[in-house]
């Protein structure tokens, strides 16, 4: 979950500060009205850019992690994905770019990316 957070954010960062990886960010941020949906409104090629991002960064720390751990930790999954994961798309990703003001504060609002961060 921390690794996908983490990979989330960078490629974010990534995408706002490397002028190659910005003409196709862009377009997400040329919404006039935010809806459930804009979430989806990537190019293509971002879109390959950033899950191979994601598939990178969560497949070494869940590599490490197995090799530290022994191979022998617990996850706690529905459909072999990550059940932190699954929750947190299903509660929070989608929204990100919606109107739905959820605000994280603190610490939490430092770590995890929120649809109030976005507004």
């Amino acid at each position: 979950f921390l690794a996908y957070e983490f990979g989330y954010w960078l490629f974010h960062w990534a995408a706002h500060t490397n002028p190659v990886l910005w003409e196709f960010h862009r377009i997400l941020h040329t919404a006039e009205v935010l809806t459930p949906l804009t979430v989806w409104r990537v190019h293509p090629v971002e879109q390959v850019i950033f899950i191979n991002t994601l598939a990178v960064i969560v497949g070494v720390c869940e590599g490490a992690g197995r090799y530290l751990l022994g191979g022998g930790a617990q996850v706690y999954a529905l459909s072999g994905v990550n059940i932190l994961l699954v929750f947190f798309v299903y509660a929070f990703v989608h929204l990100q770019h919606s109107q739905a003001w959820i605000a994280f504060t603190g610490v939490w609002g430092r770590v995890f990316l929120s649809p109030a961060h976005h507004q």
